[in-house]
């Protein structure tokens, strides 16, 4: 029952509620509660009454930024920063050939204001070979030149407290030209340092010099410890 309304008994207006919201519960005898402030939920309290609270779930997870690529040649999309002030960040990522060939997205992060130039990597690759880019970059190529696309997400753990900072990046790659199956793989790899992760970095290092096309995108997502 909210304040206004006919008691269901005597048909007249319940006297308990005076003030426009409130809604009617019983707690030894007739109760008003006020209406409850943006961003609050109807809960039950710890003396069973009940009560306004803070929506909980969804608040912990916060857009960071979206990245894309203005038109014209571009061989690097990035976000140098702002990362480390999360537990752990989510980049949801779209790479697109613009032009050249063989194209081969490479993956670095910034730690400590600098870009890394040395991983721990493992990398499990599902219909081609494994890469041999060796350990100063993450490869996201599959080893094959016949791709003209990548997509994936990178979960980065950021906290300083770790010993080396390690991320997972699963990603495919495909030549949407074609019905053939696209390559899957993910990789594991870990810097050389504790300093927590501050921003991502592809580069595009196929032979021939290709571009990311501008429908590239990079979207970050930041966890906070509840």
């Amino acid at each position: 029952m909210i304040a206004g309304a006919f008691s269901s008994t005597s048909g007249k207006a319940d006297t308990t509620m005076t003030t426009d919201g409130q809604i009617l519960y019983y707690n030894s005898g007739r109760q008003a509660l006020n209406i409850g402030d943006e961003g609050k939920v109807l809960t039950v309290s710890d003396s069973d009454l009940p009560a306004w609270e803070t929506a909980g779930g969804d608040e912990d997870l916060t857009f960071i930024a979206e990245v894309n690529l203005a038109s014209g040649a571009n061989q690097v999309i990035e976000k140098t920063s702002g990362l480390d002030t999360y537990e752990a960040v989510i980049v949801i990522f779209n790479l697109w050939e613009g032009s050249g060939t063989n194209f081969v997205p490479e993956l670095q992060t910034y730690t400590n204001g600098a870009l890394d130039t040395s991983y721990g990597l493992t990398e499990t690759i599902q219909g081609a070979t494994i890469t041999t880019a060796g350990s100063s970059v993450i490869p996201c190529d599959a080893n094959t030149t016949a791709n003209n696309m990548c997509s994936g997400s990178i979960v980065i753990r950021t906290e300083s407290t770790l010993a080396c900072q390690s991320l997972d990046v699963i990603y495919q790659v495909n030549n949407v030209a074609t019905t053939a199956a696209p390559f899957q793989s993910i990789v594991s790899a870990q810097t050389p340092d504790d300093y927590p992760i501050q921003g991502i970095r592809f580069t595009n290092n196929g032979t021939s010099t290709p571009t990311f096309g501008t429908s590239s995108y990079l979207l970050f997502y930041g966890v906070k410890k509840a």
